[in-house]
């Protein structure tokens, strides 16, 4: 739950970069080494690479609806 209410807002549309990296990299580190089943530095590397395309914009659309031809093909639930 908290990994998600990093990503999106209360309104269920995705936050803008800097804050979701933000609130992303405070909920990864939070997590006790001992709880992964990886070596900690490709944990390190994982959470690295997530945040620069997190900050990069990679994650962050302006509408949460995606669309082909014209047509909806997704909507999430609220």
């Amino acid at each position: 739950m908290q990994l998600s209410s990093a990503i999106y807002k209360f309104d269920r549309t995705i936050r803008p970069p800097e804050e979701m990296a933000e609130r992303f990299s405070s909920v990864l580190g939070k997590i006790a080494d001992s709880s992964l089943n990886v070596k900690e530095p490709e944990w390190q590397g994982c959470i690295s690479s997530n945040l620069n395309q997190i900050r990069m914009g990679d994650l962050f659309v302006d509408e949460p609806d995606y669309s082909e031809n014209g047509g909806t093909c997704f909507q999430p639930a609220n």
